[in-house]
């Protein structure tokens, strides 16, 4: 296999993982240059002898002995020309290691500018000695106002001398927290970032497969990567808070305790209303942030480089055009679940854009909404496509009972609108509920919820207020015994508390006035419901 130039000492000396319970043996595990060796790849050994001979270990992050932030990397002044034309004789692709460690004990510093200048130690605490090491004297590597998941001045310039030599240039960050990557953008010979966090006693054997292609990158992003980290909410919760009053603890830890300190500090977390939902996204949409301008890799961000080969037979050819303004809106490419809403019109036409769309991989799911059971086995019969869920009023007064077990006939996910009634006909006041409640410590809310869960209903309760969203995700903590079960089951009336999707007054000529209202306008915001 073709060989691959490394660049950067941490190709050398990459993180196996944390500090303190997290630490890795390292005398036997698998380092990156033996995981690309073992997949097929020639290195360049000449760069990784230089890289030995500069720094043969890692500087320490420890809990009680101080924790050595300096990140050693050969000044880029140091490449003498014969190296970089081996270089480039060895292999016309090129990989930067960028690595950045932590853990237990050992806050990343958000301001490297006390750690340059050593004022850190005044502070007092063990966990806050960081000292650093330029690793040229021409200049330093971090300045006041810069964190630790930035680019050190050592590692700007050996990216702009890489990037100005090869064409082909992989990034690869060996960390296990959101480095700021947006430079990435700034060069066109960058062609892949691979994000290679702790890779543990084995992990980097996957690296080398990735690169090679023998397997499946398809890991998505567990955070979201920013921009600049002094944009993210929680920024300004990260420091040493210490209290001035408690001597008498500073005392009774020192006491029990020959290696404590004896300073007591907090961490006052605030939370927003963002319980459960996605910040950044919310916030773009409230016009809080711009969206671009802030987020560089969303959660869930990653790419995929399985293919597929699909054989289908003769089918009919439609004509689609799909609108992906919305999905734009969401910052997404495609969405988790889409449903047909009503079972009115050209049901069987809309229904067959939303399979080629699920084809198509832009959708997820694809459903109905408000098919009682007769049209839903129709549906369920005569698609290419069974619909994968179907959404109906089901709440403990009118519990679906019926449409249940036809669903679970056809392996249908039911979903639960208004899984609360929207409080109609007193149900959060329910003596049954509320005894119930009583027994666990849970509201009425949380016991419908944790009903619908345990009937294997689909349920997503709305609320806009901080205090619900909580409440209504505290639910996995309990579970409702058969007594409980059995006489929820007798609250059932089989009766709608809003209307019949069957009444052709109320419902369906209204539902047609509707659309032909809206087609009119070409404005469906602006349309109210007059139920």
């Amino acid at each position: 296999m073709e060989g691959r130039k490394r660049t950067g000492t941490s190709n050398r000396r990459p993180i196996f993982g944390g500090t303190g319970s997290g630490t890795v043996d390292t005398a036997t595990a698998v380092g990156i240059l033996q995981g690309l060796n073992n997949a097929g790849f020639e290195t360049n050994e000449e760069l990784s002898d230089m890289y030995v001979k500069y720094r043969a270990d890692r500087p320490i992050i420890s809990i009680n002995d101080g924790q050595d932030w300096t990140l050693p990397e050969v000044p880029a002044a140091d490449y003498s020309d014969e190296i970089m034309e081996n270089a480039k004789e060895f292999s016309d692709k090129a990989a930067i290691v960028i690595s950045r460690t932590g853990g237990e004990g050992a806050d990343l510093p958000t301001d490297m500018g006390p750690i340059m200048d050593g004022s850190t130690m005044d502070i007092g605490t063990k966990y806050m000695k960081g000292s650093y090491t330029n690793n040229s004297s021409e200049y330093d590597d971090f300045q006041a106002g810069q964190s630790y998941l930035e680019l050190s001045q050592t590692e700007k310039d050996l990216v702009d001398m890489v990037c100005s030599e090869f064409d082909d240039v992989i990034i690869i960050y060996n960390g296990a927290n959101p480095l700021e990557l947006g430079w990435t953008e700034d060069y066109k010979q960058i062609k892949s970032v691979l994000l290679c966090a702790r890779a543990g006693a084995t992990g980097f054997n996957a690296l080398g497969n990735i690169i090679a292609g023998n397997v499946n990158s398809s890991g998505k992003t567990t955070d979201t990567w920013l921009r600049d980290l002094h944009q993210a909410p929680y920024f300004n919760n990260i420091g040493h808070f210490a209290y001035t009053n408690t001597q008498d603890v500073s005392d009774a830890a020192k006491e029990a305790w020959e290696r404590a300190d004896g300073i007591v500090s907090f961490v006052n977390y605030s939370e927003s209303i963002y319980v459960g939902y996605r910040f950044y996204e919310t916030a773009d949409q409230e016009n809080l942030i711009d969206y671009d301008d802030t987020v560089l890799y969303p959660f869930g961000y990653g790419l995929s480089y399985t293919t597929f080969e699909q054989e289908m037979g003769d089918i009919q050819t439609l004509t689609l055009e799909f609108d992906v303004e919305d999905m734009e809106k969401l910052r997404t490419d495609y969405l988790d679940l889409m449903l047909l809403h009503q079972p009115f019109g050209d049901t069987y036409g809309a229904w067959r854009a939303l399979e080629e769309l699920y084809r198509e991989g832009k959708l997820r799911a694809i459903g109905i909404s408000n098919h009682y059971a007769d049209r839903m086995v129709e549906f369920a019969n005569f698609t290419s496509i069974k619909p994968m869920v179907n959404q109906m009023e089901t709440h403990p007064l009118n519990q679906q009972k019926t449409l249940k077990e036809w669903a679970d006939k056809y392996d249908i996910r039911l979903e639960a609108w208004a899984p609360f009634g929207e409080g109609r006909n007193g149900l959060f006041e329910n003596e049954v509920l509320k005894a119930i409640g009583q027994k666990y410590g849970k509201s009425t809310a949380q016991v419908m919820l944790r009903w619908h869960i345990q009937r294997g209903v689909i349920v997503i309760p709305k609320s806009v207020h901080k205090e619900r969203m909580i409440e209504n995700l505290n639910v996995f903590d309990f579970r409702l015994d058969e007594n409980d079960m059995s006489q929820i089951s007798q609250l059932d009336t089989a009766t709608s508390a809003f209307f019949s999707h069957q009444d052709p007054a109320a419902m369906v000529e209204w539902f047609v006035k509707m659309v032909e209202k809206r087609k009119s306008q070409h404005d469906s915001s602006k349309e109210k419901k007059n139920w």
